[in-house]
């Protein structure tokens, strides 16, 4: 393996357009968001039963799946004491975030609009005082994140449909999940979301709230159905009208299902309301790896890893094939190099470069 600046080794052809990618992509690389604080409030005492304990379960299971640990801070307030306005507002007081973090804040529970404060988040049902919006968002906002995101899963009404609670997620995987990659560390600004307009949202104690089933379904479709500018890149404006859509669907598939059931369901619509979206879009051309390449007529088999990093990764490549590796997301590219060793030789490289096995 012969990487470009050892002497006398040949290094392929082209790396100075993969270098000029390289270059452009650096200053992308270092305004990507590193870590996601997520609070998830999940109202046990809204008299919604286990409708938001599905709902709390579902995006715990999203995130911790979705996002590798090392890039998750979860906190879950589902405790009587935790689920006060004073709670919430002094979680975000000693929260130590910054620029370069996203703050997420998910809602399951009661919520309304009063006339004079607009929509408020009726904690426990009101046996304590509410939080409205303006309040969430501006704690949120005080440390000054590179991005906030509120997700709120309010007025969902208790329909019981006798049947039994059941997982309906998978087993947990470790790599970051690219949709949630996009919208949560490839933005900054604010979003801002609720599960309706201007009229309830539902839910069951089957599989919990329609809005937040739909967008975890979502979040698990191929990033290509949202692409709609075809740029490689799920941004918010493209992500939420299919989740305004999608919604709006379930509910009209749910409403029709339980109305044969006997359930009285005069609401003919659930339309999630989007109150914000960030319009700044960051990282929005993939950050060049580094590209490995087998001219050999055997399989290689080596292992790699970036700057001491990571322990040793094992892999293999067939003959003629070629396999990139991206640099650790949220890391300098300056001083990052790729090293590799097997029996047919070594090599160091920076992102942008590639190396190859030859003869």
């Amino acid at each position: 393996m012969h990487p470009a600046h050892q002497t006398g080794l040949p290094f392929l052809v082209g790396l100075a357009c993969w270098a000029s990618m390289a270059a452009a992509s650096a200053n992308a690389q270092s305004s990507e968001l590193t870590r996601l604080r997520a609070l998830l409030i999940v109202d046990t005492r809204s008299g919604l039963g286990d409708s938001v304990v599905l709902d709390g379960r579902r995006m715990q299971f999203l995130l911790r799946s979705g996002i590798p640990p090392k890039r998750l801070d979860l906190t879950v307030y589902d405790k009587a004491k935790q689920l006060t306005r004073e709670s919430i507002l002094r979680y975000y007081r000693d929260l130590k975030t910054g620029p370069s973090e996203t703050s997420l804040c998910y809602y399951a529970g009661h919520g309304a609009i009063d006339p004079e404060k607009g929509h408020f988040l009726a904690l426990q049902q009101l046996d304590t005082e509410p939080l409205t919006r303006d309040e969430l968002r501006k704690a949120m906002l005080q440390n000054k994140p590179g991005l906030v995101v509120i997700l709120t899963d309010c007025c969902s009404d208790r329909h019981e449909l006798k049947k039994k609670n059941r997982d309906v997620w998978d087993n947990e995987h470790k790599a970051i999940n690219p949709v949630l990659h996009d919208l949560l560390f490839r933005h900054r600004g604010i979003v801002d979301i609720t599960a309706s307009t201007g009229n309830s949202a539902f839910g069951d104690e089957h599989q919990g709230g329609i809005f937040t089933r739909t967008f975890a379904k979502l979040i698990h479709t191929a990033p290509e159905q949202f692409d709609s500018n075809k740029d490689g890149f799920v941004n918010w404006k493209e992500f939420f009208p299919r989740l305004e859509k999608d919604t709006e669907a379930t509910f009209v598939s749910w409403a029709q299902q339980n109305r044969a059931l006997g359930e009285a369901i005069q609401q003919k619509s659930q339309r999630p309301r989007a109150l914000q979206l960030a319009s700044e879009a960051i990282v929005t051309s993939p950050v060049a790896g580094v590209t490995i390449r087998n001219d050999l007529l055997r399989i290689v088999k080596y292992e790699y890893r970036w700057n001491s990093i990571d322990p040793w990764k094992s892999a293999s490549l067939a003959p003629g094939k070629t396999v990139s590796y991206p640099p650790p997301v949220g890391v300098g590219l300056g001083a990052m190099r790729l090293e590799v060793r097997s029996k047919e030789g070594n090599g160091t490289a920076k992102a942008g470069d590639t190396l190859r096995f030859h003869d």
